[in-house]
């Protein structure tokens, strides 16, 4: 499964070699008015990462080193993203996350959450905030899609991972043009993109988070969709038991701060290693120590 979790999605698998932006503008974005069309700009193709470690407790806090991490990485990473949405096989695509809400109430911390969220990818694409030229021309097609069925309050992680394996290729077949098959969507990767891999759940300590603000500790839950220790080798079990040993029981999950909404979407385009970034609950921000542990106030609260 890691071998599955961290290979490439090149685009070289379908399109060959860094084709040009807009030979896929009119197929993919022609019933869009004229004012959102996409500049022409020839795309990379992603090259390997560099492995990093992953902070434990014992070290201190540090920022993200990731591919995303570097600012002056950001404009390839987003020119990776408007490749892989700007397939021919689809209709007019969007990216972001899917989000699930899983607790039941509090209907204006709720709608808070997901505006925060908005509001957030919004302010990343500001030019101010990076020390490279970012394009924002990607901005409007951004959808944080939300699943609120009251079915799926009280879900846990298990049962959010499900739903959202049976949503992907409803949505992906959804989304098919004339003449395509869904044999389509492996090979060209479609199916490996942020948006169908990973996706977020909001229960009650995530909705807490925002009314116990601190530093990272605006959280929403990250899920792997493809997660399951028991598909895992005996290689895997035993390169990864350290982490595995400390797990809760619903594996396959981290907490993730809502600012780093955009951080944790573009390193997943540039590099897609789960066991990389992971950070093992209740901590996040890529160190685990108290510091960064979430859900503090529950303790004064005891």
């Amino acid at each position: 499964m890691y071998q599955r979790l961290v290979r490439r999605r090149a685009a070289t698998l379908f399109f060959g070699p860094a084709p040009s932006f807009s030979r896929f503008y009119s197929h993919s974005f022609a019933s869009l008015p004229s004012s959102r069309g996409l500049s022409p700009k020839t795309l990379p193709v992603k090259s390997a990462p560099t492995h990093r470690a992953m902070s434990t407790g014992s070290e201190t806090s540090r920022p993200r080193t990731g591919i995303s991490g570097i600012d002056g990485q950001i404009p390839r990473c987003l020119d990776i993203l408007k490749h892989e949405m700007t397939s021919p096989e689809f209709h007019d695509s969007v990216w972001g996350f899917v989000i699930y809400r899983c607790v039941e109430g509090n209907d204006a911390t709720w709608s808070s959450l997901l505006q925060t969220i908005r509001d957030d990818v919004r302010t990343w694409f500001e030019p101010e905030n990076h020390t490279s030229p970012v394009p924002d021309d990607i901005l409007q097609f951004h959808d944080l899609h939300v699943i609120d069925d009251k079915k799926l309050y009280g879900a846990s992680i298990r049962q959010v991972r499900e739903h959202f394996r049976e949503w992907v290729p409803s949505n992906l077949k959804s989304r098919l043009r004339p003449n395509t098959t869904i044999e389509d969507i492996s090979r060209i990767g479609a199916d490996t993109t942020p948006r169908y891999m990973l996706c977020l759940a909001v229960d009650q300590i995530c909705l807490e988070s925002l009314d116990n603000p601190s530093i990272n500790s605006l959280v929403v839950k990250l899920v792997l969709k493809d997660f399951d220790l028991e598909e895992e080798s005996a290689e895997d079990k035993v390169a990864y038991a350290e982490r595995y040993e400390e797990h809760t029981p619903d594996e396959g999950w981290m907490y993730m701060p809502l600012a780093q909404y955009m951080e944790t979407y573009t390193n997943w385009i540039a590099w897609d290693d789960w066991y990389d970034n992971y950070v093992n609950p209740p901590f996040t921000n890529y160190c685990e120590d108290e510091s960064h542990r979430i859900g503090p106030w529950r303790d004064k609260k005891n």
